[in-house]
């Protein structure tokens, strides 16, 4: 049993995570004397169980919230996007355009999109997604997007 106990407490110490009762629990472990822990794999279980299981219970948790704070940040996001740009001319909706268009090229490739997305939407996405809403809205093909394609595409969202 002091080898076990020994290899948690070398475990915790060497990894970082150290699990602050794992002194006392070792201290229990050594000083059975009812036999309950003769079995290494019964001492580890024992050692283990409340660790993992905590640290199981608090990433569960805060993924759980981190979801849900996603979801309502996007919707939110999107209803302030609707709310905003809803009774939008097409000539306010060029003017953002060319606000994003930082290459003053007269298009919004996927990396500008992005950009502009997330600040009129507060929506982020990834490239890759900002990619494939280009090739959804880019109808001549270029890879890009025109100005009608925008505004097409910023309809079609508060649709």
């Amino acid at each position: 049993m002091c080898i076990v106990a020994g290899l948690c407490l070398v475990f915790f110490k060497v990894s970082g995570y150290f699990f602050v009762p794992t002194l006392g629990v070792a201290v229990v472990i050594l000083s059975d004397t009812s036999g309950a822990f003769y079995s290494p794999v019964t001492a580890f279980k024992w050692l283990l169980t409340p660790w993992l299981a905590g640290s199981a219970f608090m990433y569960l948790a805060s993924h759980c919230v981190s979801v849900l704070r996603k979801n309502v940040r996007a919707a939110l996001s999107k209803a302030k996007f609707k709310a905003t740009l809803e009774d939008s001319s097409d000539e306010a909706l060029k003017q953002i355009f060319t606000r994003y268009d930082t290459s003053g090229d007269g298009f919004l490739q996927a990396g500008e999109l992005k950009f502009a997305w997330q600040v009129v939407t507060g929506i982020e996405m990834s490239e890759e997604e900002a990619q494939a809403l280009v090739q959804s809205v880019d109808t001549d093909g270029n890879n890009e997007i025109a100005p009608d394609e925008f505004i097409q595409l910023v309809r079609e969202e508060m649709a």
